[in-house]
């Protein structure tokens, strides 16, 4: 009971920043803003748990090569991280090395492709009430939850 309790409270919350989340999405193709989603994992042996929010991954569209390693994928998920934070272009390389020792293109985006912000901004803006959805829903199941013990 109480792992669905935990559950159902982390799901609901997080659906209140992926909301935020899809409405602040640079949208192209609109494939990246649809990908977002939750995904809630409680620990078996303590009562917690944690819930991963933002572009999904699909291992399913994932293509690998000879050696079994991952080659290309059309997944949206992967990309985020580009988006967010900007990128050098292709065939950027050298450059981008040298921007890693210096970690300062990599942080804030690459020499021409500048940063789009989107999934920080998004929890910032709704983190106040997904915290109030969280404990809300934690309330109204762990009573569910009393009502089921008592009958």
């Amino acid at each position: 009971m109480a792992k669905r309790c935990i559950r159902e409270s982390l799901h609901a919350a997080g659906e209140v920043v992926a909301a935020a989340q899809r409405t602040g999405a640079p949208v192209l193709s609109g494939a990246m803003r649809d990908d977002v989603g939750v995904v809630v994992r409680v620990d078996p042996g303590a009562m917690g748990g944690y819930a991963l929010i933002g572009p999904l991954y699909n291992r399913s569209n994932l293509k690998t090569g000879r050696n079994g390693r991952a080659v290309t994928t059309d997944s949206p998920g992967v990309y985020d991280v580009f988006v967010e934070r900007g990128h050098a272009p292709p065939g950027e390389a050298k450059n981008k090395r040298m921007a890693r020792r210096r970690g300062i293109e990599l942080e804030f985006g690459g020499r021409n492709t500048p940063p789009h912000p989107w999934m920080r901004p998004a929890w910032e803006g709704s983190k106040g009430e997904a915290l109030s959805t969280l404990v809300d829903t934690l309330r109204e199941t762990i009573s569910e939850s009393a009502q089921e013990v008592r009958k």
